[in-house]
């Protein structure tokens, strides 16, 4: 058990580090509350994910599949971007894309779970939550997720919503029907394999998130729901762009796992 809260509380680090790095160190002592409401928001996430990983044995595109499911939960419940104009049917596409799949699903779960497990050794002979923790975990992202519509007001369209709500449904029955399909196969337990390149992207990226946290200028104004410094998100975004299409290419050329 020990593992696995140290793997949840480390990739919830990350998150909170990768947060200040568009938000800029000057966030923290501007709302100094707010990175106990990220711990509170991302630990149960985490600690789900890795219950579910240690059960099915899940490789990066099973965890990318729920990681999507769980980015889509948030955007419906918490004050998500997605809702601000431009949108087509309610919802800004390019935004609620790149938000999930690029930073929600591959830099905050996958790479974030890919440098938890190569800090610390995973335990694959014990789950980490019963069936009603599971239950509890869940709904304590809900509700966090949820709590910070009183701190941050966004607007909400109602086809959106319902478009929205509509992916997750779709979302959740792929889900189960490969969790299910896991559950009829034995699968080995997944060898954590060092990988020369993705260590290099990681540690990158690691360096990256401290240099825009500390040392890009701050310019932070109230952008859609939050303060964020204006010059570090777009920088973020430039490189987080690089950074997930370069490690796509690997995946595909390689065909290799990204160890998680």
């Amino acid at each position: 058990m020990r593992s696995h809260l140290t793997i949840s509380i480390t990739a919830t680090l990350f998150n909170i580090l990768a947060e200040y790095a568009i938000r800029g160190i000057q966030n923290l002592f501007d709302m100094p509350l707010l990175p106990f409401m990220l711990f509170l928001n991302y630990f149960p996430y985490f600690l789900l994910l890795e219950h579910l990983i240690v059960r099915y044995k899940l490789n990066d595109l099973e965890l990318a599949l729920i990681a999507n499911l769980f980015g889509m939960l948030w955007m419906l419940v918490g004050p998500s971007v997605i809702w601000f104009p431009p949108t087509v049917l309610g919802i800004n596409w390019p935004r609620l894309l790149f938000v999930n799949l690029f930073w929600w699903v591959t830099i905050q779960t996958i790479i974030g779970f890919h440098i938890a497990n190569r800090l610390v050794k995973r335990n694959w002979e014990i789950t980490p939550l019963s069936k009603k923790s599971s239950l509890f975990a869940f709904f304590w992202f809900v509700a966090v997720s949820f709590s910070f519509r009183f701190f941050a007001q966004a607007p909400m369209n109602i086809l959106g919503f319902f478009i929205l709500l509509q992916l997750i449904i779709i979302n959740l029955f792929i889900m189960k029907f490969f969790l299910d399909k896991t559950k009829e196969t034995t699968k080995r337990i997944p060898k954590f394999k060092k990988n020369l390149l993705v260590d290099l992207l990681c540690a990158f990226l690691i360096l990256y998130l401290f240099f825009a946290a500390l040392c890009i200028k701050d310019n932070s104004t109230l952008t859609y729901v939050t303060y964020i410094n204006q010059t570090a998100m777009h920088t973020t975004i430039r490189v987080s762009f690089l950074f997930v299409c370069t490690l796509f290419i690997y995946r595909i050329l390689s065909k290799k796992p990204i160890p998680i």
